[in-house]
């Protein structure tokens, strides 16, 4: 994963805490998850450690936050629940040209994500001007434009998106 991809991903993240909404990917219990995805798809967690081998990096499932494992399996890097009962993924991108790939995926793990609860998911496009130095920075007024704004481009767009996977596509 880029520095970008991650700085991304924290970043919609503080997005998502400063409109009121708290990522539930840690409230999974790991084990039952770990659980779901070999009997659900039996290669996936064996196919993301060679994927990680061939970057000469380690995976052990046992000590690896479960939020890590649902975004390196499932692709979904958050997950909220907007209005209390149903949940909603994820998929955060600075890349444009990853989209299509990340859509794909979503579809491809939709029983995993259906499992967990999820009943839509979403790429999240975003685009991070150079000089922007984050949320925390931010003045009062521009981050109140900036909810009003991810309520608008993101979160109504999705309770209306009539399909399960969809782009949304979202600026700071």
């Amino acid at each position: 994963m880029s520095t970008n991809s991650k700085k991304a991903e924290n970043m919609f993240i503080n997005l998502l805490e400063l409109v009121g909404y708290k990522n539930l990917q840690p409230d999974y219990n790991k084990e039952q998850i770990i659980a779901l995805i070999n009997k659900t798809y039996p290669n996936a967690l064996d196919y993301c450690v060679q994927q990680r081998a061939k970057q000469k990096l380690q995976t052990k499932w046992n000590i690896i936050p479960i939020n890590l494992i649902i975004d390196w399996v499932c692709g979904v890097d958050a997950i909220i629940s907007p209005d209390g009962n149903t949940k909603w993924g994820f998929d955060v991108t600075t890349d444009a040209s990853k989209v299509s790939k990340k859509l794909n995926k979503l579809r491809e793990f939709d029983k995993l994500w259906k499992i967990l609860g999820i009943t839509k998911v979403g790429v999240i496009l975003l685009e991070i001007p150079n000089e922007f130095e984050g949320i925390t920075l931010l003045t009062e007024e521009d981050k109140e434009r900036l909810v009003n704004s991810f309520l608008e481009d993101v979160i109504y767009a999705m309770d209306d998106q009539t399909s399960e996977v969809r782009t949304h596509f979202f600026s700071f």
